[in-house]
């Protein structure tokens, strides 16, 4: 007993060397120390141990950080020099940076190392073939970790500059060509695994060192003819790769391994299978596409080797690029990285450096091969080292906000606090996806052009924002430009009274072809307004607009671009007026999403007393007089009138409306001017009704798929060029919940044919699988054939999501038909004698009785599908519990069924 105690406490004493409680390789995953899935969400600290020419703004005279110090040296010194560098490493990354990237939510941060902070280049060294340990390096590595730590943090250690330089990227890698690089010199190899080892050695007990960045982005020519090695074999480089395992191994049995490929990290041949059991491979990804087709090669390589693949580095990109970025790479498991947190002059990362107006000069001086004056070089640099502080940071919320809150909600959320009477600047558009809070026609980099915002200031949306040259007082230092027809910003405002107002828009132009208008929730409320010629895109002049009725409240204004060529840079609201004098007259019309009715808006409140007749109307399809069934007034906003045709409206239908004159009135008694052929907007119209048509190319959003011409009956478009995990999401509205049909019309040019998935997406991120439908081959891309399936929807807006499970099919239409309600009752009448609760249910869901009855009932959970899960009785008083542990979460049905009647209520399981 005393000898097996003994042996329990010396074991204890051993570290553990299985790498559990590290994040760790488990499969295709990284999972946690208790074996969960870990998604790597980490920011990259480039430019802080390692300045790169780009983040400086010197790429175009020193690209690399000897360039770089060399320039400096040259400028102010030796000794000043190394002041200004120890500043930079002090400032760049703080404690205060860390406790950032957490609140944001960030769980783990890559510092990109250059070797020369920890050890001497290899020319230097005192004793050839020797190390000289500069603890320098380690300290910072130390102080990071601390931080870090304390949010429960990892720190994924990244060699981004190797002894002697890994790539002809010389900016990247901080490559001198005068000099022996990485693969040139074996001393340089040594030197590199030694210091692999000496890091794996301080840090082989630290969990929250979240593993080993071999070697960033090689970028070599090994065997091909690419400068950049991307048609390279690789050889050379797994070869020291294994080295480098080897060395870590022999100290370091915990940690993760991360093996970039040639090539900017891309190009893994010749780097499978891999050698360890405890590694994962990391690709980086720039200005490409945002869908799943883009790391299709890595998915491949991670199916065939069971290992996982890490996006180990992204950004300089658009907000929506991230967003969407972001959203397809945690679709397929896949952990990322991005990049930098910071840099000077800059819109596209979380925080930007000021680039202040002496530092421009030194770039400019430098540039032109000009010797700056030492003392305004020495203070302008310094000035930058302060600046590099987070608090002395602009920080750009637009950004976290694409790549952690849009991932899940699809709302919109205020910039700025904007107030009626007051000044709305137009950068201050509220923070969203693009189509939901602006729209611009180039939203993101994806063929390697380098901005998206044609200013390159302010923000990081598609939204074109400059730097203005306006003197106004009220501008503040930023206007919208190269504004394009059809390009809209919407703006979260509180109203504090109502009224007429008068509305100034600050606007340039150098001709006169801008139009524009502003709308709330459809309703144009200044009518379209002409831009004239103020001489040049900077010089500023007002348009103002009288009259604009607004109600108290809190609401969202549109400013729509009806024609382009002309700059923004705010809008003044002043002078809330009386509105009694006002005559009454038509604004503008419009239809509702899924062209069940028209939305006829006028400047004021109508009388709601007075009942419109349908006889002072006259509405015109396509040329066509066309009935109307109802009119009634709009309860959320008694300013328009709601008109519903006795067939629905399409898109593509050409509408208008005249009123003659009638008893119409407003809430201070003026008589609705009469109005001829008013054309109604149908492009309004973007959400399809349930029961009805939905054409495959009227999608929402789309990743992956391609439009092209088709040749079934109706002709039109048809969406293709599938591959697997492509996928379209449709908004829909469906009028009464329960059983439908639905017919998709397909197409299958490919022998092995194709797999469909129907999906339902939910708040929160919920989604529930509807049906799979398998598609056999057609015999020809456009020889169409229609397939059916049954399915259960709940009533109400939702999103339909159609996933390519296997590739390759055309989808043409999708027709749904109600086959049976689910209960002629209101899903949510309150009279209703059945409470359940919560809604979303975790582990739990209650089902209490409200009312006693004689009848006894039966429950019953089914899914979308139709298929009864669980089934329990239900007594006629009190409560039932129903246990959820054992299912996954998704939308479902809680039928109630008695003898006389059926209630039924959907519900979402969130776990």
């Amino acid at each position: 007993m005393k000898l097996t105690a003994l042996l329990v406490f010396l074991i204890a004493l051993i570290p553990l060397s299985s790498g559990a409680q590290f994040l760790h390789r488990q499969g295709k995953l990284i999972v946690d120390g208790d074996g969960n899935e870990f998604v790597v969400r980490s920011m990259g600290l480039g430019g802080w141990m390692l300045q790169e020419g780009y983040m400086l703004g010197t790429g175009d005279f020193a690209g690399t950080q000897h360039e770089i110090r060399a320039l400096i040296e040259a400028s102010i010194g030796k000794e000043r020099t190394n002041e200004f560098y120890d500043a930079w490493l002090a400032n760049h990354c703080r404690k205060a940076d860390i406790d950032s990237l957490a609140t944001w939510g960030f769980n783990a941060v890559r510092p990109a190392l250059h070797y020369n902070l920890f050890t001497l280049p290899a020319e230097q060294e005192p004793v050839a073939g020797q190390d000289t340990w500069l603890e320098n390096g380690f300290r910072m590595v130390d102080d990071l970790l601390t931080w870090c730590k304390a949010h429960n943090m990892y720190v994924i250690l990244d060699l981004h500059a190797a002894p002697g330089g890994q790539g002809k990227d010389g900016n990247i890698s901080d490559y001198d060509p005068k000099k022996p690089s990485l693969w040139e010199s074996e001393e340089n190899q040594r030197k590199t695994v030694a210091l692999w080892r000496k890091l794996a050695e301080r840090y082989a007990n630290e969990k929250f060192i979240g593993g080993y960045d071999l070697i960033n982005e090689t970028n070599w020519n090994f065997t091909g003819t690419n400068v950049n090695g991307c048609d390279s074999s690789n050889e050379k480089l797994r070869e020291l790769m294994i080295r480098i395992t080897n060395a870590i191994r022999e100290v370091d049995k915990n940690h993760i391994l991360f093996v970039e490929g040639n090539c900017w990290a891309n190009n893994m041949t010749g780097l499978f299978p891999p050698w360890d059991d405890n590694m994962a491979y990391s690709f980086h990804k720039y200005w490409n596409g945002t869908d799943v087709n883009t790391v299709s090669e890595f998915l491949t390589n991670r199916d065939r080797y069971n290992v996982p693949f890490w996006m180990g580095e992204s950004g300089e990109n658009s907000n929506q690029w991230f967003f969407e970025t972001i959203r397809m790479l945690e679709s397929q498991k896949i952990g990322w990285s991005w990049w930098p947190l910071k840099k000077i002059g800059s819109v596209v990362g979380p925080l930007n450096v000021v680039k202040t107006e002496d530092y421009a000069k030194l770039l400019e001086i430098w540039k032109n091969g000009g010797n700056p004056d030492p003392e305004f070089c020495y203070n302008t640099l310094m000035k930058i080292t302060e600046n590099l502080m987070i608090e002395n940071c602009e920080y750009h919320p637009d950004v976290i906000d694409a790549m952690f809150r849009q991932q899940t909600d699809d709302t919109r959320r205020p910039y700025a606090r904007h107030f009626i009477p007051g000044v709305i600047h137009a950068a201050n558009y509220d923070m969203g996806r693009h189509g939901i809070t602006y729209f611009d026609k180039d939203i993101m980099n994806t063929n390697g052009d380098w901005k998206s915002n044609q200013g390159w200031a302010y923000r990081n949306d598609g939204v074109d924002i400059e730097e203005s040259k306006d003197d106004s007082p009220d501008s503040n230092g930023y206007n919208v430009g190269w504004i394009e027809e059809g390009e809209w910003m919407d703006y979260s405002v509180e109203i504090k009274e109502s009224g007429a107002f008068s509305v100034d828009f600050r606007i340039a132009a150098n001709s006169s072809v801008g139009k524009f208008h502003l709308e709330i929730n459809g309703k144009n409320i200044t009518g379209e307004q002409s831009v004239s010629s103020t001489g040049d895109n900077q010089s500023w002049k007002d348009i103002s607009v009288a009259n604009v009725v607004l109600e108290k409240g809190k609401t969202v204004i549109r400013f729509v671009a009806d024609k382009g060529g002309f700059n923004f840079g705010y809008m003044r609201f002043s002078g809330a007026q009386p509105v009694g004098d006002l005559p009454l007259k038509v604004l503008n019309g419009f239809c509702s999403p899924t062209g069940s009715f028209i939305s006829l808006a006028v400047n004021k409140r109508f009388d709601v007393q007075i009942a419109p007749q349908e006889q002072n109307f006259r509405l015109k399809v396509n040329g066509f007089l066309s009935e109307l069934s109802s009119l009634a007034y709009n309860t959320g906003d008694q300013s328009i009138l709601l008109l519903t045709p006795k067939k629905k409206l399409k898109k593509s239908d050409q509408v208008v409306l005249s009123y003659s004159p009638g008893t119409l009135q407003s809430v201070d008694g003026k008589l609705l001017e009469t109005f001829s052929n008013l054309k109604i907007n149908t492009e309004t119209i973007q959400v399809h009704a349930v029961p009805g048509l939905v054409e495959a190319e009227e999608f929402a959003e789309n990743q992956g798929w391609q439009q092209e011409n088709c040749s079934d009956e109706g002709g039109g478009f048809d969406m293709g060029y599938t591959d697997d995990g492509d996928w379209l999401t449709y908004r829909v509205y469906v009028e009464k919940a329960g059983r439908y049909s639905i017919r998709y019309r397909v197409a299958s040019g490919n022998s092995n044919g194709g797999e469909l998935r129907l999906q339902l997406l939910a708040a929160g991120g919920i989604i529930t699988t509807l049906h799979d439908l398998p598609i056999a081959s057609t015999n020809g891309w456009q020889n169409w054939v229609s397939l059916s399936r049954e399915l259960q929807l709940p009533a109400g807006e939702q999103t339909l999501r159609i996933l390519v499970n296997k590739r390759e099919f055309n989808l043409n239409r999708m027709e749904l038909e109600l086959l049976e309600a689910t209960s002629t009752k209101n899903e949510y009448a309150q009279s209703s004698p059945f409470v359940i609760y919560p809604n979303p249910a975790k582990h739990r869901l209650y089902v209490d009785f409200q009312t006693a009855k004689n009848d006894s009932y039966a429950l019953n959970i089914v899914d979308m599908q139709g298929k009864v899960l669980k089934k329990s009785p239900i007594g006629n008083t009190g409560r039932t519990e129903i246990d959820l542990d054992d299912m996954p979460g998704g939308l479902y049905l809680l039928r109630i069924s008695g003898k006389t009647e059926l209630f039924c209520r959907p519900f979402i399981i969130s776990n």
